[in-house]
């Protein structure tokens, strides 16, 4: 690790509140993260793999009224996440720093209105597959943690990752729906670029969508140990 990596990383402690460098006693706020970490009773977002958090600024400036947890696994970006979002004065966004694999333990059964997870890694290696964030036990997981009118929105610019995604959906607790037009949150997303977005539109790769909502035709349960598996967004 670089040294500017480094003191990111140990930069992320200098925003209290704001950024949770770790998981650890975040357990107590389970099925309350709107009133108790941001003070009111706003629907609650989760990006997934947030980057260095242009998206997730950009959606929190477009629509105040709803709280947004951003999720990083490195800690340099999320740090870059939390001071962009205290410079741009966002009182809408919290910063976590950890696996989505964990997320079960922070977060409550049908807590969730909305995951954003924008072009994860593809992990084209054989060996690598169970590193993918949206399959199907974890897609349970997430389901468990969804409200019954929730969504989650994927997109890719992975061919092959877009097809398997859709393999994973049997069983998982989600269906696939059409885009609604009318959907301020996704309107507001699709003017929204993430930083790795724009790097490839200059290479003229298609982008591909996926919209689920919870299918009431198929219950999950709470979530097991399985959930402890690595995850890389």
């Amino acid at each position: 690790m670089g040294r500017r990596k480094r003191r990111l990383k140990e930069e992320i402690h200098e925003f209290p509140g704001l950024a949770f460098p770790a998981f650890d006693g975040l357990e107590m706020h389970a099925g309350g993260w709107s009133p108790r970490v941001f003070g009111n009773l706003g629907p609650l977002h989760v990006e997934i793999g947030a980057g260095r958090g242009a998206f997730v600024r950009g959606l929190a400036r477009a629509l105040p009224e709803v709280n947004f947890v951003a999720l990083e696994l490195k800690p340099d970006r999320a740090t870059r996440i939390a001071r962009g979002a205290q410079e741009d004065g966002l009182r809408n966004v919290r910063v976590l720093s950890g696996n989505a694999s964990h997320l079960h333990a922070i977060f409550g059964p049908g807590e969730i209105e909305r995951f954003w997870v924008n072009f994860p890694d593809p992990w084209p290696k054989a060996r690598a597959v169970r590193k993918r964030v949206l399959q199907c036990e974890r897609l349970r997981v997430l389901r468990w943690l969804a409200a019954p009118d929730a969504r989650l929105h994927f997109r890719t610019d992975s061919a092959p990752l877009f097809a398997w995604v859709g393999e994973q959906l049997p069983g998982s607790g989600w269906r696939a729906v059409d885009e609604a037009p009318d959907d301020p949150a996704w309107r507001a997303a699709r003017e929204i670029p993430t930083e790795y977005e724009l790097a490839f539109r200059r290479e003229a790769r298609a982008t591909y969508y996926l919209h689920l909502a919870p299918d009431p035709s198929c219950s999950v349960g709470a979530p097991s140990s399985m959930a402890a598996d690595p995850v890389s967004a």
